[in-house]
């Protein structure tokens, strides 16, 4: 009887001793699984915002390897070689995948053999800018605010590019100083004009029977097409700034004077105010009104092979307001000018209200002015349309996978 007992006891200590290990074992999966997860988690992040920041550099001319590499550090993986590895690869045609690697303490797993955990990421993100016909140096949208939708006054205007109204269109030149335009002049209503001379693209003057054109057959659509959720807070564009440390988001109004902006993306919930401003590479996308006072020199390069040629954002959009989107409204103001000495590139872009560059003298302008409505006056504005930031232009950029 008590061999038999001491055999119990042995077998009892047996199972005690499996249990242990089953204890340890659940443990070790549910403590380190966690931290297995969590690294997992944290190395995916870093992966999709490596590539996203590699893809969004290659579109704005920057270093794509770089900005990855960067991206992945800032998210706590800084390619050490050690206890982790970032791996960057050029798939060509604007995408770029990115790997990342961790590998971290086994903890409580050392206990059943797991001496380190190791989580791998990958994510591949594209970025690509299209663009279609374009040319347009002023573009009207607006089919219902008459009698004009398109008021241009002033005396030695220079605007080289196309200008269109949806409706109509009214030029009240200087005669004694006359402006000029080079590029075709339409409306789909009518054209009144004085105190203006049009010429050819390549300079040769036009005449009267051929340009301006009234009675356009077909309304055409808005030559370029942003939507502003491309560039709110958490959406892939803002990711990929943000990545960068090119991304500037607002709640409230704004207001800068007196002030260089740095490079970059901003994005403002509420009204902008600009007041004697500079800066290089530089967007504003705003759901309010944006205004622009005393002298602003913004995106001033003129060097197309300079990476910071132009706005921020790579298919050129300078300025943005979706002010009025709920319902378009006709002179009600998105986009206001005043003062003078300007000098400003890129899109300006108002779908659903007037941008209005009321006494904006001496002024340069070297892109695209595209609204609901539009107000030009003052003298010696030059605008020029800018084939770099040509045509329907947009940026895309996602996460592939």
């Amino acid at each position: 009887m008590r061999r038999l007992h001491g055999d119990e006891s042995g077998a009892v200590l047996v199972v005690v001793a499996i249990a242990m290990l089953l204890v340890l074992g659940v443990a070790a999966l549910s403590v380190d699984g966690g931290r297995g997860l969590n690294e997992e988690r944290d190395s995916q992040n870093a992966a999709d915002q490596a590539s996203l920041a590699a893809a969004w550099a290659e579109c704005n001319g920057r270093d794509p390897m770089a900005a990855g590499i960067a991206s992945a550090a800032a998210n706590g993986f800084d390619n050490n070689g050690t206890t982790n590895s970032v791996t960057l690869t050029d798939l060509g045609s604007g995408r770029f995948e990115a790997v990342v690697s961790s590998t971290i303490d086994g903890g409580f797993a050392k206990t059943v053999g797991a001496n380190t955990i190791t989580a791998s990421s990958q994510a591949v993100a594209s970025c690509s800018i299209t663009t279609g016909s374009g040319g347009f140096a002023l573009f009207a949208g607006s089919t219902t605010c008459g009698p004009v939708d398109l008021s241009l006054t002033g005396s030695s205007q220079t605007i080289k590019g196309a200008i269109h109204s949806n409706d109509q269109l009214r030029i009240n030149g200087n005669v004694a100083s006359p402006s000029r335009i080079y590029g075709p002049v339409t409306a789909v209503v009518s054209v009144q004009h004085s105190g203006v001379e049009f010429f050819e693209p390549d300079g040769t003057p036009s005449g009267i029977g051929t340009n301006p054109t009234q009675g356009v057959a077909l309304v055409p659509p808005y030559p370029v097409k942003y939507e502003a959720a491309q560039y709110a807070p958490g959406s892939n564009i803002a990711l990929a700034a943000d990545a960068l440390g090119e991304y500037f988001p607002y709640t409230t109004n704004r207001s800068w004077s007196d002030v260089t902006l740095a490079s970059g993306l901003y994005y403002v919930d509420g009204n902008v105010s600009l007041n004697r401003v500079a800066g290089e590479h530089v967007t504003i996308v705003a759901t309010g009104q944006i205004s622009l006072t005393g002298t602003n020199t913004v995106n001033t390069i003129v060097d197309p092979n300079d990476p910071d040629y132009g706005p921020y954002d790579a298919s050129g959009l300078a300025l943005f307001s979706t002010y009025r989107n709920a319902t378009a409204s006709c002179n009600r103001d998105a986009i206001t000018w005043s003062g003078s000495n300007h000098v400003w590139s890129g899109i300006q872009y108002a779908p659903f209200g007037n941008i209005d560059m009321s006494g904006a003298d001496n002024s340069t302008f070297d892109g695209s002015i595209i609204a609901y409505n539009i107000k030009l006056s003052g003298s010696a504005i030059n605008i020029t349309y800018n084939e770099d930031f040509d045509g329907n232009p947009s940026t895309v950029i996602n996460i592939e996978e």
